[in-house]
């Protein structure tokens, strides 16, 4: 790790537990339901996109370490890893309501619900897609106390689900 990286994690970590520990002071029990992720889809035993998540981290990072170069099929492969991961919706919702609880916004169960589109015909609920959720969180950064974050958030996560290094995405 390159010390620019170094300094950026450093940096990473620092506002990441400034901004966990002022939501929890702000008040205990809509932090603690933010910490939750999303609680609609774990109608199935063990289903959440913040386990999916994790999983699919640990995938990707077998393929990303690999010592040989990669093949065309696992080029595909990775693509849909990180596709996968792109969209797991509840890890955002953490942060985002981990974010208006600074802001006195209490805990929201579906804190995208207003970028979800509904159509008639056919019919269909189609939820928002990873550019949608970074900009609305990048958005709600801006407008909160984490001005600071509000350019960094698709590299915010990209370092955080490991997909990237820091430097590659300047």
């Amino acid at each position: 790790m390159s010390p620019s990286e170094r300094q950026y994690l450093t940096e990473l970590a620092t506002e990441m537990s400034r901004l966990y520990g002022f939501a929890r002071q702000m008040n205990e029990m809509d932090f603690a339901a933010s910490l939750g992720g999303e609680f609609r889809g774990m109608q199935d035993a063990g289903w959440s996109t913040q386990i999916t998540a994790a999983d699919v981290r640990q995938e990707l990072g077998t393929y990303l370490t690999k010592d040989s170069p990669l093949t065309t099929a696992e080029y595909r492969i990775t693509l849909l890893l990180y596709c996968q991961l792109a969209e797991a919706g509840g890890v955002y919702e953490s942060i985002k309501n981990v974010m208006g609880v600074i802001t006195t916004v209490p805990y929201n169960l579906w804190p995208f619900k207003d970028l979800v589109r509904v159509r008639k015909q056919p019919a269909a609920i189609i939820g928002p897609n990873a550019n949608k959720t970074f900009r609305d969180l990048a958005n709600t950064a801006k407008a909160s106390a984490c001005r600071a974050w509000g350019s960094c958030w698709p590299m915010l996560f990209a370092m955080i689900y490991g997909t990237v290094s820091p430097m590659r995405t300047t």
